[in-house]
């Protein structure tokens, strides 16, 4: 499941079809192992996983439904535009299909992670390895945007002045950061101690060892994720970066039982040493003057928002098809917005379109009910490590939830998954005993 993580966003974000199917090989593949595990000790695990129930059925909205436009759909014969109300069950039975079969892959990842996550140890490996594979995406990143070339060497994508990592689209880039980092944070948090040194001697020491320890590797490599995102001038994804930090702080703040000393000095660091220091050295300006140059005339994306609403009402319980966005949009789109648009840049809004207004009803309460556990997490456990991946999480989901309102993330499979895992990780640190569930 680590090599999975860290692979997702290496080709292309997975964003194509043969990625598609390594993620689907690789994950029914644990799956498999899970389930023999599984058979032999089925009362054990089924106490366990019931936790995780309303979780999978929230996220299997979208598959299902996926599948019953597959059903309804009478033939793939029948033509788009040929009146037939049938054919609206999906306008791109070859490509609903692919999603469909990509969703149930996304649940059965869910699934895997929930089962073989039974220690707190587990869960920092978890943590550590999305920590790793964004640092790396950053070293790439930078080493791409200052080479002076003009393509990748590997997929020939063209290089701009807007760092992408492995990523086509930087956006996508710094959603995952932001998810990584995110993460990356909590797991700071959960190594911080209720330990209150009265001698000077002790406090020297502890500082030394948090100068020179793992907890200045991970904050320097927290370090490099921010500046990763900066360098993707992503407007929104450094806005949803620091904003969730903000709310995620403000929550744990006043809701956080047995509060360190240290995690008020460490989000005082992280809003004041990130913004002004790293930001003025790699070109947080520039992406403060992008955010005060953006007409609403100049950009397009609010226009195929608009253009697209109109959809929703057309079929809004079943929606156009999973995956079928681009198809479908062609028949609303004016001429007033040129170009091709085979995503609505909005999360919530493409979902809608093709899934249907339930199915988005269904699927939200997934993040509601992980966000919720987040909240509960940091306010009622003892234990420090579940209460800093829980606040991680948070941040996670609010960052999430506020860049899907300009953008289309959920669609790359690299940020769709890795955000899977973090709501699934959001029951674990809920419910998961202090030893683990495998020492009882």
């Amino acid at each position: 499941m680590l090599f999975l993580l860290i692979w997702l966003p290496l080709p292309l974000g997975s964003n194509r079809l043969w990625a598609w199917s390594i993620i689907e090989i690789l994950t029914f593949s644990i799956l498999l192992s899970a389930i023999a595990l599984c058979y032999f000790n089925y009362h054990h695990y089924a106490q366990r996983l019931k936790k995780f129930y309303p979780l999978w059925l929230s996220l299997s909205a979208l598959p299902v439904v996926a599948i019953i436009q597959i059903v309804l759909n009478p033939s793939a014969a029948l033509p788009v535009n040929a009146g037939s109300s049938a054919a609206l069950y999906t306008e791109d039975i070859a490509r609903t299909k692919s999603v469909a079969l990509l969703g149930i892959s996304y649940i059965a990842f869910s699934f895997c992670i929930a089962f073989f996550t039974h220690s707190p140890r587990r869960l920092r490996l978890i943590a550590t390895a999305l920590v790793c594979s964004a640092v790396l995406q950053v070293l790439y990143a930078a080493t791409l945007l200052f080479s002076g070339l003009e393509k990748t060497p590997i997929f020939a994508v063209d290089i701009t002045d807007r760092a992408s990592g492995s990523f086509i689209y930087h956006n996508h880039l710094a959603n995952y950061l932001l998810l990584c980092g995110s993460f990356g944070i909590g797991l700071m948090i959960s190594q911080f101690k209720n330990r209150y040194y009265h001698s000077t001697k002790v406090k020297m020491y502890e500082l030394l060892r948090a100068m020179t320890g793992r907890k200045m590797v991970l904050r320097s490599g927290l370090i490099l994720i921010v500046i990763g995102i900066v360098l993707t001038r992503s407007r929104m994804g450094n806005v949803a970066f620091f904003t969730s930090l903000l709310f995620t702080s403000l929550i744990a703040l006043t809701t956080y039982k047995s509060r360190p000393k240290a995690l008020v000095y460490f989000i005082i660091s992280l809003l004041i040493v990130d913004i002004l220091v790293v930001g003025s050295l790699v070109g947080l300006k520039n992406v403060e003057e992008r955010i005060k140059q953006t007409s609403i005339t100049a950009e397009s994306r609010d226009e195929v928002i608009q253009q697209a609403l109109p959809m929703i009402s057309e079929n809004p319980l079943l929606g156009f098809g999973a995956g079928s966005f681009y198809t479908a949009f062609n028949r609303f789109q004016q001429t007033d917005v040129g170009g091709f648009y085979d995503h609505a840049h909005n999360d919530y809004l493409q979902i809608a379109v093709e899934y249907g207004l339930p199915a988005l009803g269904i699927v939200s309460i997934s993040v509601l009910f992980a966000l919720i556990l987040c909240v509960q997490t940091m306010r009622t456990r003892q234990s420090q490590t579940m209460k800093g991946l829980a606040f991680g999480i948070c941040m996670a989901i609010i960052g999430m939830l506020i860049h899907s309102f300009v953008d289309f993330n959920l669609q790359a499979p690299a940020n769709a998954l890795t955000f899977i895992t973090l709501l699934t990780l959001a029951v674990t640190v809920r419910y998961m005993p202090q030893k683990g569930w495998s020492k009882q």
